[in-house]
């Protein structure tokens, strides 16, 4: 299987320099919908829920904005397409933008989809994509119905975030805090999205794992937050500060929207703000802003990359570098920022990503190893690339 990713990859990087010049954009269609002009073109497939998102600019939004910033970063064209496969006319949309657009490949972010339409969506992507011999990467959720990547021909890669290492990160870090000030058993009170949320509930395993493996600490109970919603954990924080958990010592939450209704709770209370120990996840700005304020005391993430990291894997394997020796399915390795990360605001600084990303490839890096996909390695690295000048790059191949 190995060697005939190889060939393919090879093959795709060669009839896509002879296309390259002679390939335009269908007419009449509106550059500013689009990202990069370079000899790659890729479709992005993204969730019309994904859109709806409650999360909305702290997560959905970023994930999708570090995607083209990554995009760009290596003049890929990039054409974003909202799907929703339970919309007949719809799907009949992108079939055509498909035909019309003839991508190079496709990057598609599965997000909150029912069996019947995970089904419809997997039968349309084997018939007009994986037929047609179009490399395809799914990230941040795993796509299921058309096998596995690797296995499924033109079915590539995936990228997705190592949710249970999230839970347990923020756990661990939260209980390491609060022993600073109580040597006795900690009570740790948990809110989290829908308990049948898949994500919420991977990373209530790390969180028991983390309290299991500390042996003085106690989860006092863990409730539901439907939809992340801040005005919901807030009630629900009003209710356990004032009645049901007033002696807690740490609020987990499963992200940084529902830790954002725990504060505004908080400010509210009798308790006030820094006498609870409080983090949360998905590196959002609210959540770097508020531990700059001593509101809360630590977010984990670095999945707000996942579509960056999907670019890079696409964008090497389009250039006859196939990374398949590193693996098919690559899961992000989460991180947790403190108050004591100074540089926790890099984390958003798009001009900063946009000068590292070439350094993250094995076309622009070719004495990179192996792939540095540790979600530190994105703040770090923008540091230390500041003044890199890409052509420099370009050059060596």
């Amino acid at each position: 299987m190995r060697n005939s990713r190889r060939i393919v990859a090879a093959l795709l990087s060669v009839s896509v320099f002879l296309a390259a010049a002679c390939k335009k954009a269908p007419e009449g269609e509106k550059d500013h919908a689009n990202t990069g002009n370079g000899r790659f073109r890729v479709l992005l497939m993204v969730s019309s829920l994904s859109r709806m998102n409650p999360l909305g600019p702290f997560f959905t939004y970023k994930l999708i904005d570090y995607t083209k910033t990554a995009a760009s970063a290596l003049d890929i064209r990039l054409d974003e397409i909202v799907y929703n496969f339970d919309d007949p006319e719809t799907t009949r949309e992108i079939e055509d933008k498909i035909k019309t657009s003839r991508p190079d490949g496709i990057l598609i972010l599965p997000f909150g989809l029912k069996a019947q339409t995970l089904s419809r969506m997997s039968r349309f992507l084997i018939r007009h994509v994986l037929n047609n011999n179009i490399p395809l990467i799914s990230f941040h959720n795993t796509m299921d119905g058309i096998g596995k990547p690797g296995e499924t021909p033109y079915y590539i890669g995936q990228v997705i975030p190592d949710d249970s290492s999230s839970g347990y990160l923020l756990a661990s870090e939260l209980i390491r805090q609060a022993r600073k000030e109580k040597k006795g058993k900690l009570k740790i009170v948990g809110l989290s999205a829908s308990l049948y949320d898949p994500a919420s509930l991977t990373r209530i395993e790390g969180l028991k794992k983390a309290v299991m493996e500390d042996g003085n600490s106690i989860i006092q109970q863990i409730f539901p937050v439907r939809h992340y919603n801040p005005a919901t954990a807030s009630e629900k924080a009003a209710l356990i500060f004032n009645d049901r958990y007033p002696d807690a010592d740490i609020v987990w939450c499963s992200s940084d929207s529902i830790a954002k209704g725990v504060v505004e709770a908080l400010k509210k209370t009798d308790k006030g703000i820094g006498k609870l120990i409080i983090g949360g996840i998905d590196w959002s700005p609210w959540a770097i802003h508020s531990m700059q304020n001593g509101e809360i005391h630590a977010t984990a993430g670095g999945h707000c990359y996942d579509g960056a990291r999907a670019i890079i894997l696409l964008y090497d394997f389009l250039n006859g570098k196939d990374f398949s020796s590193e693996g098919v399915s690559f899961r992000t390795k989460m991180s947790v920022l403190t108050q004591d990360d100074k540089d926790a605001t890099a984390v958003h600084d798009t001009e900063n990503l946009r000068r590292i990303i070439p350094f993250m490839t094995r076309t622009h890096n070719p004495e990179m190893k192996s792939y540095s996909f540790d979600s530190r390695t994105f703040i770090s690295q923008t540091g230390q690339k500041k003044g890199a000048d890409l052509n420099n790059y370009r050059n060596r191949e």
